[in-house]
């Protein structure tokens, strides 16, 4: 952990916070963080141009567009959505604040909206905001983001300290830590508990080396992504990948955010990079019903 910069009026969620009848209170004061946040971004603005619904299966961005899509409509902020397949954001839209789903990570080389997302910040006539996300230029030069942000009124929210110092160390003073958009969602999340033990690994290049079929060996196994999940729905598929769950195993960043808010007891296993490891450290290490598994 302290090989993680502390960004400024950060400290980390004492035990007290993870009591049982403190846990609730704790999340609900995350997701209004993330809230209060936004709020100031906006400065009184109206409406936005909300820009990331992802056309796939990947449950995880939905809870965090449908955590976002509530944290606005609480605001009182009509926000106009477009989804990540958007070439060109339209006339009209142009001088609306920007705001850019949170999730996902900056400098990912694999990522084909990168040099788009560039070009909508340079082309936007109005400040433009990325939520709660994580970073890595690990093999990606940041000069175009600097040079995007060099000339645009860009505010970067973070989602975890190492992806902070990250992008703190490419344009200092610019990066805001702010906890993951998808807390906004503890108010609405529910399941109905069991006595089962399941697991909810990765299939895709992030899996990293945890193998948790392997490792946990005859535990019921649960497919993460799912198709026709969308936003207007993914609290009940949600509930659906979790139902009668008593404990599970996951290196998925949202699985573990969703148990942590339904209060499921869980491993948390690291993936390829350092996004699950940078974001326990920010926020998970006292919860008592967080296992880190490292290797």
């Amino acid at each position: 952990m302290d090989q993680y910069p502390i960004p400024p009026g950060w400290s980390p969620i004492p035990a007290s916070s993870w009591s049982r009848a403190e846990r609730r209170d704790t999340l609900v004061g995350l997701g209004d963080t993330t809230r209060a946040a936004v709020k100031e971004w906006l400065d009184g603005a109206k409406h936005v141009a909300h820009i990331g619904y992802a056309k796939h299966a990947n449950t995880g961005d939905h809870l965090i567009l449908k955590a976002e899509q509530l944290l606005f409509e609480s605001l009182g902020v009509r926000y106009t959505p477009l989804d990540m397949s958007t070439f060109r954001i339209p006339d009209e839209l142009r001088k609306l604040p920007l705001v850019f789903k949170g999730g996902g990570y900056l400098g990912d080389p694999g990522a084909w909206h990168y040099k788009k997302m560039c070009r909508w910040i340079l082309n936007q006539q109005a400040p433009v905001l990325m939520m709660p996300c994580s970073a890595r230029f690990d093999a990606v030069s940041p000069e175009l983001w600097q040079r995007a942000v060099r000339f645009s009124e860009l505010t970067i929210f973070n989602r975890d300290r190492r992806s902070f110092g990250i992008i703190d160390d490419i344009v200092p003073g610019l990066p805001r830590l702010v906890p993951d958009s998808a807390y906004f969602s503890t108010r609405a999340l529910r399941f109905r508990p069991g006595d089962k033990r399941i697991l909810l690994p990765r299939s895709d290049r992030e899996t990293g080396d945890a193998r948790l079929p392997q490792r946990y060996p005859g535990i019921e196994v649960r497919e993460w992504l799912q198709k026709k999940v969308k936003p207007a729905n993914v609290l009940e598929v949600i509930a659906d990948k979790l139902d009668q769950a008593a404990w599970l195993a996951t290196d998925r960043l949202h699985v573990h955010v969703a148990a942590k808010i339904l209060g499921v007891p869980h491993d948390f296993l690291p993936n390829s990079y350092h996004k699950n490891t940078a974001f326990y450290a920010t926020w998970s290490t006292e919860d008592p019903l967080v296992t880190w598994i490292d290797g």
